[in-house]
């Protein structure tokens, strides 16, 4: 491959990676609407003696939000791989920032994310029969997130240019 096809690929997959961190934001959001809606619908329906469908719509919120978070750091960090191999040509040039450098659209969703996953959560134990258990596993599943999210970002958190 000469180094004209490899440029031209690595932009176009640089793209598929921008365009799918747009569409996964897209349904995330999408997918928070529908829970919200069923939350405001049908409030108080029982879908067995001891399950709420509030308590049900919480845990798919809590699912739901985890596994976007999951693909938002995987697509982030495919995204940022192929702009460090474009670093050397002005292909793709990246922008000069001083002051606010830590305000940017991968750390904005990861804020969303958590936020939601906060809220979902704070959702399931107020709803749940078992507060204790479901706020334990929640925690940490968070924490499992949190770790994934560190280590995976660390590189990117710290490097300077």
């Amino acid at each position: 491959m000469n180094e004209e096809t490899r440029l031209s690929q690595l932009a176009e997959n640089m793209r598929f990676y921008g365009d799918m961190r747009f569409k996964q934001l897209t349904l995330f959001t999408g997918a928070m609407t529908v829970l919200g809606a069923g939350l405001t619908e049908h409030a108080h329906a029982m879908l067995t003696p001891v399950l709420s469908l509030r308590f049900a719509l919480a845990l798919t919120g809590l699912l739901v939000t985890s596994v976007f978070w999951v693909m938002e750091i995987r697509s982030s960090l495919f995204w940022v791989a192929i702009r460090e191999e474009l670093q050397g040509c002005q292909l793709w040039p990246r922008p000069r920032t001083r002051l606010w450098g830590w305000m940017n659209a991968t750390n904005a969703i990861l804020c969303l994310h958590a936020a939601s996953y906060g809220f979902w959560l704070l959702c399931a134990h107020a709803w749940s029969i078992h507060q204790c258990a479901v706020l334990l596993c929640g925690m940490s599943w968070l924490v499992v997130l949190a770790l994934f999210t560190i280590l995976s970002y660390w590189p990117m958190w710290t490097h300077r240019e």
